[in-house]
């Protein structure tokens, strides 16, 4: 069974809960990009997936991914509650 963004975004929410709720949310596809870019891997959810499971240092690259762009990924939410409000 092919993953999608939000299976993604559950697996990271304990580690990067804005990363985590972002790729959920309808600029997953764009937030995986992001997410993938910075663990050098395709930007496919089964690719991140698989990357994340063979980095040991994954966490701590998402982590990073998380605190430079922290406040677009707020953003992001925050635009997209407000329209379907």
């Amino acid at each position: 069974m092919a993953l999608d963004w939000k299976d993604v975004g559950h697996a990271l929410a304990d580690i990067a809960p804005v990363v985590g709720t972002a790729l959920g949310g309808p600029a997953g596809a764009l937030v995986g990009g992001l997410v993938a870019k910075s663990l050098g891997s395709d930007a496919t959810p089964d690719a991140v997936t698989q990357a994340i499971a063979q980095d040991p240092g994954a966490a701590a690259k998402i982590l990073a991914l998380q605190n430079q762009h922290e406040e677009e990924l707020k953003q992001m939410q925050l635009g997209y509650a407000t329209a379907i409000v």
